[in-house]
């Protein structure tokens, strides 16, 4: 993917993140779910700083480590008719 393809990708999620604050549900799903899997508050902004730091080269390297060496599957989807 191009630069721009990925930096639109984070602002997706960064949008995301912040829209989940939209509601009180959504605040109080989103600050739940934080302390379950963080064990802390992660606020938006915290959020955003974070993705904006990642680069495409460390997200490629993260993808190649978990696929390396991993074994392909082909399956082929056929009609019954």
């Amino acid at each position: 993917i191009d630069q721009k393809v990925f930096e639109r990708a984070k602002n997706y999620l960064i949008m995301q993140k912040e829209m989940a604050y939209e509601s009180a549900m959504g605040t109080a799903s989103s600050l739940s779910s934080s302390l379950f899997w963080h064990g802390e508050i992660v606020t938006p902004d915290q959020y955003r700083k974070a993705i904006n730091r990642i680069s495409e080269a460390e997200v490629r390297k993260a993808l190649e480590d978990i696929i390396k060496g991993e074994k392909t599957i082909e399956t082929v989807m056929m009609s019954k008719e």
